[in-house]
């Protein structure tokens, strides 16, 4: 028996568009709180997202889906000047490919960034989502943050 490989865009599971080439440093990062936006359930990671983009001259497109998202981000994270608050995007088949980087919780997201060619740094959002680097790796995912590194 033979194997037959299903490469390509063709064979994605989304409607993604294929990646090319990305630039080795990193011009616009996008960050999202997950489905109800809460930037306050991992704030380390994105105020230190913040500062560090900043000194980096990096600019940081924030997605805020709602008024909580909105008053979250406003209260945990300074944003800075070249930053954009974003609101809910309906259809993201095309979203992450505009990015070097995005920054989120572990979600439907993070595949879909991985298949449109963009860098996830993931982590869990809840303390009971406790999925093993090594699962993440098998996935070809490894900047994936744990629990504890989350709040250090």
């Amino acid at each position: 028996s033979s194997i037959n490989n299903l490469r390509g865009p063709q064979f994605f599971l989304t409607d993604s568009k294929s990646c090319l080439s990305k630039k080795s440093f990193p011009e616009r990062i996008v960050a999202h709180a997950g489905g109800n936006g809460d930037y306050s359930k991992a704030k380390y990671i994105y105020s230190k997202l913040a500062e560090i983009s900043d000194a980096n001259s990096i600019k940081v497109d924030w997605i805020c889906p709602n008024s909580l998202s909105l008053n979250s981000i406003k209260k945990n994270i300074e944003i800075n000047k070249n930053d954009k608050i974003l609101g809910w995007k309906k259809d993201i088949s095309t979203l992450w490919s505009n990015y070097e980087i995005v920054v989120g919780p572990a979600s439907t997201s993070l595949y879909e960034s991985i298949i449109q060619g963009t860098l996830p740094v993931s982590f869990p959002i809840a303390n009971n989502q406790v999925t093993n680097l090594k699962d993440w790796l098998s996935i070809g995912h490894s900047l994936h943050i744990s629990n504890d590194q989350k709040e250090n």
